[in-house]
């Protein structure tokens, strides 16, 4: 992801870009992690390192109200956010790239093409 990140802004200036990448670590040495930790990651992201951008390579079928009002606040001050729509090929929606805010983000295998094993 970060790669298609610096591509895209290396694309659209005209003298290179400055961005920055900052990784937050909502996992820590688990397989999973708690809504709760994402949601700190992105309060961390936000207050800490003045990110304009965030993205949640990241997903799960349960909706918080609590992560949804943080990221509504995020987009208030200007952050954009992307998160992954999910590898299952399913409709039901995975959050938080389900919420209206959110950019979602799944996979393709072409040209507007999307992978048998992505999410729509």
């Amino acid at each position: 992801m970060a790669d298609t990140i610096l591509r895209g802004s290396q694309a659209n200036t005209t003298n290179g870009t400055t961005v920055k990448l900052q990784p937050v670590d909502v996992y820590g040495p688990n397989e999973t992690t708690s809504t709760f930790d994402v949601a700190n990651g992105i309060y961390q992201a936000i207050q800490t390192y003045n990110a304009n951008v965030v993205n949640l390579s990241l997903g799960g079928t349960g909706d918080s109200p609590f992560l949804h009002k943080l990221i509504q606040d995020g987009v208030k001050q200007g952050v954009v956010f992307f998160a992954a729509a999910g590898n299952q090929p399913v409709t039901t929606p995975t959050y938080p790239a389900a919420y209206p805010e959110v950019e979602a983000v799944t996979a393709g295998n072409g040209p507007g093409q999307v992978a048998d094993y992505a999410n729509r």
